[in-house]
Order: structure tokens, then sequence, then C-alpha cells
């Protein structure tokens, strides 16, 4: 998901030759690809439940599309970003470009931010149910996190998840309760929310927020797990987060 999104939103991501649209029409073959396997090989056609419906469909299309608007405007306003309500419209606006190209049909790419949240709700209320496939998951998000982590702060991704999941979802996927590490996250939305005000008068606030953002994207571009992996950065965000040539 994150390549995804730096793809669609670098400069020209979504012009005619643009790394978002080459990486929506991926996916989408890859979509296409699944329901051929599922219709069509017997052993994917017996592992698929006809109760289920169309493998990959406009709801589950539609769904995910939102959670790239809706997770994360949600995300960025508890670690108290502020933004304005053209960049909000801006960056929904874009993800139905997105959607178009993907294949979802014009009445599930919704006209208005507002009906954004409101469709991903409704999905939601339908759809989400505990699953021992979504606890995996969780699980295995919350090691990669910790892997990343100091020790001191191991206990920081199941923390992150059920704040920033909220309470509904956090008890569908099970990240486990708060712990201490909760203060930590408290402080550092505090700093973000301060360094709008105090900019200029704090170049020290400054200063850490930059150390932090920088590192934690370091780690996660270098991140390695048997098998080289490598994460197509932006050369103006390469440039502007001052990561060096070799972490693209």
């Amino acid at each position: 998901p994150a390549q995804f999104i730096a793809a669609t939103l670098q400069s020209g991501g979504l012009g005619p030759n643009g790394r978002g649209i080459r990486s929506a029409q991926k996916v989408r073959l890859i979509h296409a690809s699944i329901r051929n396997y599922i219709k069509h090989k017997p052993e994917w056609n017996s592992q698929w439940n006809p109760a289920w419906g169309e493998p990959v469909n406009q709801e589950d299309l539609a769904s995910t599309l939102l959670d790239f608007f809706v997770c994360i405007i949600k995300g960025v306003r508890k670690m108290g970003i502020r933004l304005t309500s053209e960049e909000v419209e801006a960056y929904h606006h874009c993800w139905r470009v997105v959607g178009h190209i993907m294949g979802i049909r014009p009445e599930f790419l919704t006209e208005t931010p507002g009906e954004a949240f409101e469709l991903a709700e409704i999905i939601a209320a339908r759809q989400m149910r505990e699953s021992k496939e979504g606890k995996e998951l969780t699980r295995d998000l919350i090691h990669f996190i910790q892997g990343l982590l100091p020790l001191p702060l191991q206990g920081l991704g199941g923390t992150a998840i059920r704040y920033f999941s909220g309470e509904k979802v956090a008890s569908v996927i099970k990240p486990g309760p708060y712990n201490w590490t909760l203060s930590f996250l408290y402080l550092q939305i505090f700093l973000l929310r301060s360094l709008d005000t105090f900019r200029r008068d704090h170049p020290r606030l400054q200063k850490y927020i930059r150390f932090l953002t920088w590192n934690i994207m370091d780690k996660i571009l270098l991140h390695e797990e048997g098998r080289a992996f490598t994460f197509e950065l932006p050369d103006e965000l390469r440039h502007a987060w001052r990561l060096s040539a070799h972490k693209r």
C-alpha cells in the first residue's frame, strides 16, 4: 500500500505515463487473474463458497479504495496534522481517479469526502467480522513494527494499531491492550500539533520531528526479510527527506 500511495501521489503519478496509473492497472490485472483462477481452476474453485458472491467484487474494490482515503485522513487527523478542506477534497479526488482506472463503477465512487466516510461505515457494518486470518495479519504487522523499534519501545506496535484503528476495529483484529507506550505516542502527537504553532520559534522541535520521521522512513525503506526489498521513492521526496541515493 505504501508503494502504491507513493507512486500515485508523486508529481505526474496519474499523468499519461505516471507510475500511479501503471500501479493501478497492474492491480486491476491481478484482480482479474484471481477471478479467472477462482472460476476456472479446480484447486482454487474448490475453496470458494458461491455464497460469498463474485470474487474481488465491486463492493470489495470500493471498500479497499476507501481505505486509502478514509484511513489515511483519519490517521493524519489523529496525529494532529491539520488539513484544509481543499487538501482533503484534492486527496479524495485523487483516489476517485484511481478507482476509475481500476474499473470501479461510478455509483461506488463517492462524490465528496463526506460521502466517502459514510460509505466506508456502511460497508464496514456489513462486512467487518472477527476472523482467524485477520488476527494473524495483525500479529504479523505488530511483529514487523517491533523489528523497526528499539527494545524499550517494543510495545508501541500494538498500541499504535489500537489507537489509529479505533476501539471498534481493534475489538475485531485484536492488537492487544494499550501499554505504557501510549504515553510516548501521545507525546509525539503533542509535538506534531505544536510544530505548526512553534515552527519558527523552536527549531529544536522541528529538528526532533525530522529526526523521528526520517529514522522511521530509513528503517522501512531498508527493511529486508530474507530477500532484497526495493521501495521506489520519488526523487522529490528523497531529496526533501534527505535520504541517500541507495535508499530507493
